[in-house]
């Protein structure tokens, strides 16, 4: 259960995950509460950096920053180091610093965040698995492939699943940032409503600019019309109505494989 700990390229089963995550558990609870004595403000940074730190030096070690769950993994375990923020916040007072919801609060981003680290643990080197058992969503990080429909329909899928991570991200920062006094509370909504649209345009943008760079479509005039379709569809809708024109242009062919 507890074997080959320091060895971050190792394929753990079940077992060996959640042996993982319980040697690794402590010594970021300990992290943590000695960063409470000295630099309060910091913990939900301390919990951040620690978990990070785990799941980038798997990644790095199993090669995995091409894939998509893995990446999926990591978005999932920078929310969750940070879900404690909030509650933290709104937990502490003057005269109750270490109350028992403040406790969990504080441990909150290790107890959370660890988990999908351990799960990043437990992967192969490559995407087997997912090409066996779902061919719709392989090589989601494969920008100039050329998509079936029912894969484009993964596509869409699994990048909208990343968007919501995305709204989560920027709704748990502002918000935390509004907690304290950053921003008025008052005006909060607006910004974090704003804030939200402007992210999601932007990451719909970079997704399609990427395929048709990936591809070398420039000149087509069908993948510069659902680039512009883009960016109008996520204006007006964000990332439900913007990644459909995304999603088509995945399904596209590369120059390499147009008929000249």
């Amino acid at each position: 259960m507890f074997k080959n700990l320091l060895d971050f390229s190792y394929k753990r089963n079940f077992s060996e995950a959640m042996g993982f995550y319980v040697a690794c558990l402590p010594l970021g609870i300990i992290l943590v509460l000695i960063t409470a004595k000295t630099y309060f403000n910091l913990l939900e940074i301390v919990a951040l950096i620690f978990n990070m730190s785990l799941a980038l030096k798997i990644m790095y070690k199993k090669k995995l920053f091409s894939n998509f769950l893995a990446v999926l993994l990591l978005s999932i375990t920078f929310m969750a180091s940070i879900a404690g923020h909030v509650l933290l916040n709104l937990t502490i007072t003057t005269t109750v610093l270490f109350s028992f919801r403040t406790i969990i609060a504080l441990l909150g981003g290790v107890l959370l965040g660890l988990i999908p680290v351990a799960i990043l643990s437990s992967m192969p080197f490559n995407d087997e698995i997912i090409t066996k058992h779902l061919p719709m969503f392989k090589k989601l990080m494969d920008f100039s492939y050329k998509r079936t429909f029912i894969e484009a329909v993964g596509f869409y899928i699994a990048y909208l699943f990343l968007s919501f991570l995305l709204i989560e991200a920027v709704f748990v920062i502002f918000v935390g940032i509004a907690v304290i006094g950053l921003i008025p509370i008052p005006s909060s909504e607006i910004i974090i409503r704003g804030s939200v649209s402007i992210v999601l345009t932007i990451f719909n943008i970079f997704l399609a600019l990427k395929i048709v760079y990936d591809k070398k479509i420039f000149g087509n005039f069908g993948a510069i019309l659902l680039l512009l379709v883009t960016i109008l569809f996520s204006a007006l809708g964000g990332a439900l109505l913007g990644l459909i024109p995304v999603s088509a242009l995945s399904s596209m062919s590369a120059k390499k494989n147009q008929a000249t």
